[in-house]
């Protein structure tokens, strides 16, 4: 009886660490510890395949979670494809190596790429683009405003290969003397082609001061390592600014 006991006392035990776990470490099964062996950066032929199958499923488990993004993410994969065939064997290595290298993506998003060797450095780089859209608001406009829409773009690049993209857009009215109210603020990760990472939107913010808008995000950047299980590596900085006339300026950073 005692026997019984004491195996039904330590089930009970497990059973209520599971619970904790899963509740503490909700892990994306994107940026999850993979087999070496089986991961798709393991081997060009691997992250090829990737490529080619890359789906919905695929790109929301990595942390697009806007559905137009993420349909237009499963489309660029293709293009995406045909740019890392054009690397050199070497190169393609390259590739895949910084992809899966902790300590170089920690570098890469918390701006501190100095870190890095001077041919690595050459090999990752970032641009930004600000842009200015079609207002298309949904009836959130007033009847008699008028209004604009300018984004913001960060991306990622390895070896000239597109990554992972950010993106932010907002809208806003006007008038004569200046942006009067803000109408919407959306931000989200727009690209992300590699599988051993996840990263998503953790704070976002919008706000019209001295006659122009303003739109903030961060986003978040972590990567399964081993049994450490998801390790965050840094964070993502981008916003715009926009006045009567349109686009001002903006920022895109790492840190």
């Amino acid at each position: 009886m005692r026997l019984v006991k004491k195996k039904i006392s330590w089930l009970a035990v497990f059973s209520i660490l599971v619970l904790l776990l899963s509740s503490v470490l909700p892990l994306s099964a994107a940026a999850a510890p993979q087999d070496p062996q089986t991961s798709p950066l393991s081997s060009p032929k691997a992250y090829m395949k990737y490529l080619k199958d890359y789906s919905i499923e695929d790109a929301y488990e990595s942390g697009i979670t806007d559905e137009t993004a993420a349909a237009e993410a499963v489309g660029d994969a293709e293009a995406t494809l045909e740019e890392f065939k054009k690397l050199s064997k070497k190169e393609k290595e390259k590739y895949l190596a910084i992809l899966n290298d902790p300590e170089i993506l920690e570098a890469a998003f918390t701006g501190e790429m100095d870190k890095l060797d001077k041919e690595t450095r050459e090999d990752i780089k970032w641009t930004e683009e600000k842009t200015e859209e079609t207002s298309s608001e949904d009836g959130l406009v007033s009847i008699s405003a008028l209004s604009r829409t300018i984004s913001g773009t960060g991306t990622m690049w390895v070896l000239g290969v597109r990554v992972t993209e950010y993106k932010i857009v907002g809208t806003y009215e006007y008038n004569s003397y200046g942006v009067t109210r803000v109408v919407k603020t959306q931000a989200y990760v727009s690209r992300n082609w590699n599988p051993t990472v996840v990263t998503d939107l953790s704070n976002k913010d919008d706000d019209v001061r001295n006659g122009k808008y303003y739109g903030d995000a961060i986003f978040y950047y972590k990567i399964g390592v081993g049994p450490l299980g998801i390790v965050q590596l840094g964070n993502v900085f981008i916003g715009i600014v926009g006045s009567k006339y349109g686009k001002y300026s903006g920022y895109f950073y790492t840190k």
